[in-house]
C-alpha cells in the first residue's frame, strides 16, 4: 500500500510519511544480515498535516539499523558524503545508510519540535508570494557525526517581499584574540558552547514565506506545502533573525552589548564578571566556573538549547592550546592544514623546501592580453588554494600575509606562473605546519594594558597599477593581535604619502582595540606608540600644513593628526631593518623573514612547558 492509498483508506489520514521506494525494498531483501525494515507506518515522520491543525509536527525516530549495533571499525575512514537525499536514504552501505537516515529523522524532529512551519496548500498561497524550494544538505562533521539539514534555497527569495533587512555581524577575529589575552592575564575559565538549531529560532518579523515539502515527505494530497513560522537554514534573513534573538536574550540576562563589536557581551564585575562572544551559533565565554555554569542554566531556562565544551580545541576553525599554568597559549589551524595537505600534497611533494612563503622581490602583476591563462579546472584549483591560504592568514599565520595577498590580484585570471607561486606558499606552509601563533602576554600592570603599533608601506609596489601596499602589526601586552597586508586604494604621489596612508589605516585598528578593551573595563596606556620608518610621514601627521603635496589626502591626514594632538597616539621613527611590519608590505629575503616571524609564531617544541 502506498502513501496515497493509505490516506484514501483512512488508515493514515492527516499524516506525512517518509517515502520508501521499491528499489529500497529490494535492497532490504538482499541484505538479510540487516534487521528487517519496519512497516510504513512505523518508519518515519508521522507528521500532523491536516489543514486544520496548527500544532508542531511529531516525528518518530524508529530506524532500520542502529549505529550502535554495527561495528564501525571495519569502515574506518571510508565514509562518503552523498549529494542528494536519495543518495543518502538509499546509500549502498548499510552502516552509512543507517546513519544518514537517522540524521534525516533527527532533523525533521528538531524542525517539528521548534514549530518552524504549519501545513498549507499551494492553491491558497497569495498571488504576490512565491513558493520557495528546498534541499537536503548532508555532511560528516570532524567529530564523526552525520548531519542532515533541510535547507531553503534562499537565492530564490525576492527582497522587499520575502525579506527586508539581512545584515548580521559576527565577532571579529581580533576580539577573539583579545579574549585569549584576558583569559591568561586574569586567569579565567573558558567554555565553548553551541546553540542547537540556531537558525530555527528566528522570527520572520511579519514576512509570509511558503515552502515546498522537503523531499521524502508525502501525505494528504490537500497539503502540498508549508507556511514557515520561523526561519530555517538557507533563508536570506536567518542569520540576522537569530542574532536579533540572541542580542535580546543577552539584554534580558543582564549583559551589555559592546558597541565596537556587537557580537561581544559582558556582565558583572570582579568575580561575577562574564565575557562572551558569538560567531553565528558558536560561542566562547570567559569567567569563573560557577558564573559560567549559572549562565548556561539561564540560557536553557530561556529555551535556548546549547551544548557545552570545557575546551578551546575548535573555535572559528582554530585550535587553542594552553600550558598547564595557563600563562601562555598557541593558536593554530591543523584541520585546515590537513585539508591543504590532502588537496595539494601530491602536487608539492617534489618541490624543494623554501625558507620564505613568497619569492623574494617578486610582485605578481595582472596578465597581459597575450598571456596564456589557466584552464578552468586549474583556475578553480588556484582559487580554492588561495581561499584556504587567506583563511589561514586571517587567524594563525601572519607570516604568509603578503605572499597570499599577492595571489589575490589574479583570482579571476591566473597563469601557470601564478599557480606555481601559490603552490610554493602551500609547500612552505606544509613544511612549517608545526608553527602556531604565540600568545604569551606580559603586563607590568594587569589593569592598564600596553599597545604598540608597527606600520609600513611599499610605495608603488604594484608594477601594474602603481598602487602602494600598507602593512601593520599591532601588539597588545607583547602579543600580536592584529596584522594586515593590504593594497592601498589610491595612487600615492610620494613615499611619505604612502606611509601616511598606511599609518592612518593602522591607527584605525588602535582605536577599535581601545574601544573594545575600554568597554570591558580595561584602560589602555596612552599615548600608544606607532612606529613608522619615514620622517616625512611623521612630520605630516604631527604638523598642520596646506602644502600642495598633502591637500588631496587631508581626510586621512587630519584623522591621524588629531589623534596625535590629543595624545592618543605618538608616532616614533624606526629604522626599516627593525620595522616588524616590513614583511607585510613585500616579499622579503629569508633573513628578514626569519627575524620578524619569530615575533609572531613559534614551533611545537617551544610550546612545551
Amino acid at each position: 500500500m502506498n502513501c496515497n492509498q493509505a490516506l484514501q483508506d483512512g488508515s493514515s489520514a492527516g499524516r506525512v510519511e517518509m517515502e520508501i521506494t521499491d528499489d529500497e525494498a529490494k535492497d532490504e531483501e538482499t541484505e538479510p544480515e540487516e534487521p528487517a525494515e519496519p512497516s510504513f507506518e512505523e518508519d518515519i515522520a508521522s507528521l500532523a498535516m491536516s489543514t486544520m491543525m496548527q500544532m508542531p509536527y511529531e516525528v518518530g525516530l524508529t530506524g532500520s539499523v542502529r549505529p550502535e549495533d554495527l561495528d564501525p571499525s571495519k569502515y574506518k575512514d571510508e565514509f562518503t558524503v552523498p549529494m542528494t537525499y536519495d543518495e543518502a536514504w538509499n546509500h549502498p552501505d548499510p552502516f552509512q545508510r543507517s546513519l544518514w537516515r537517522e540524521a534525516i529523522r533527527k532533523e525533521l524532529k528538531k524542525m517539528g519540535d521548534r514549530g518552524v512551519w504549519k501545513p498549507f496548500k499551494v492553491k491558497d498561497i497569495p498571488r504576490n508570494k512565491r513558493l520557495i524550494q528546498n534541499k537536503w544538505v548532508l555532511d560528516i562533521k570532524r567529530s564523526g557525526i552525520f548531519r542532515a539539514r533541510n535547507v531553503a534555497k534562499g537565492f530564490s527569495q525576492v527582497g522587499g517581499s520575502d525579506f527586508d533587512q539581512i545584515y548580521s555581524t559576527m565577532v571579529h577575529d581580533i576580539t577573539f584574540r583579545l579574549m585569549l589575552i584576558i583569559k591568561i592575564l586574569w586567569q579565567l575559565e573558558s567554555y565553548l558552547f553551541d546553540v542547537e538549531t540556531a537558525f530555527l529560532l528566528g522570527d520572520l518579523e511579519g514576512i509570509e514565506l511558503y515552502m515546498r515539502l522537503p523531499k521524502g515527505m508525502v501525505g494528504d494530497p490537500r497539503v502540498d506545502c508549508v507556511q514557515l513560522l520561523k526561519t530555517i537554514y538557507g533563508l536570506t534573513q536567518s542569520s540576522r533573525a537569530f542574532f536579533k534573538l540572541w542580542a535580546d536574550t543577552m539584554e534580558k540576562l543582564g549583559f551589555k552589548q559592546i558597541p565596537a563589536d556587537p557580537c561581544l557581551f559582558c556582565r558583572g564585575y570582579g568575580a561575577t564578571m562574564l565575557i562572551l562572544c558569538i560567531y553565528v551559533d558558536d560561542g566562547y565565554v570567559l569567567g569563573k566556573k560557577p558564573e559560567i555554569l549559572k549562565f548556561f542554566e539561564q540560557l536553557r531556562a530561556a529555551k535556548i538549547k546549547i551544548t557545552t565544551e570545557e575546551s578551546t580545541n575548535d573555535y572559528l576553525s582554530c585550535e587553542v592550546k594552553f600550558n598547564k599554568a595557563g600563562t601562555k597559549a598557541w593558536l593554530g589551524q591543523p584541520h585546515l592544514i590537513k585539508k591543504l595537505e590532502k588537496t595539494y600534497g601530491e602536487q608539492v611533494n617534489s618541490m624543494k623546501t623554501y625558507k620564505t612563503p613568497g619569492t623574494p622581490g617578486v610582485s605578481i602583476t595582472r596578465p597581459k592580453e597575450d598571456d596564456k591563462l589557466l584552464p578552468e579546472e586549474a583556475q578553480h584549483n588556484f582559487q580554492s588554494g588561495t581561499g584556504m591560504l587567506l583563511y589561514l592568514v586571517k587567524h594563525s599565520r601572519p607570516d604568509i600575509s603578503n605572499a597570499v595577498r599577492e595571489l589575490t590580484k589574479v583570482m579571476d585570471k591566473a597563469t601557470d606562473k601564478n599557480l606555481q607561486e601559490m603552490l610554493r606558499i602551500v609547500k612552505h606552509v606544509l613544511d612549517t605546519k608545526e608553527l602556531r601563533l604565540r600568545k604569551e602576554p606580559k603586563a607590568n600592570n594587569k589593569l592598564i594594558w600596553s599597545m604598540i603599533m608597527w606600520s609600513d608601506s611599499d610605495w608603488g609596489g604594484d608594477k601594474y597599477n602603481r598602487l602602494s601596499v600598507s602593512g601593520m602589526a599591532l601588539f597588545v601586552c607583547g602579543v600580536l593581535v592584529a596584522w594586515r597586508s593590504k593594497q592601498q586604494k589610491t595612487v600615492a604621489l610620494s613615499s611619505s604619502e604612502a606611509e601616511l596612508v598606511a599609518a592612518s589605516e593602522a591607527v584605525k585598528e588602535i582605536v577599535f582595540v581601545m574601544q573594545v578593551l575600554n568597554s570591558i573595563g580595561i584602560p589602555v596606556e596612552t599615548p600608544v606608540i606607532v612606529r613608522v620608518d619615514n620622517m616625512g610621514a611623521i612630520f605630516m601627521a604631527e604638523n598642520a600644513s596646506s602644502s600642495i603635496r598633502t591637500r588631496h589626502i587631508d581626510i586621512k591626514w587630519h584623522f591621524t593628526r588629531n589623534l596625535t594632538k590629543d595624545k592618543i597616539i605618538k608616532i616614533i621613527f624606526v629604522r626599516t631593518a627593525e620595522n616588524k611590519s616590513d614583511g607585510f608590505t613585500k616579499n622579503v629575503s629569508a633573513d628578514i623573514h626569519e627575524k620578524h616571524t619569530q615575533d609572531f609564531v613559534c614551533n611545537k617544541s617551544e610550546m612545551e612547558d
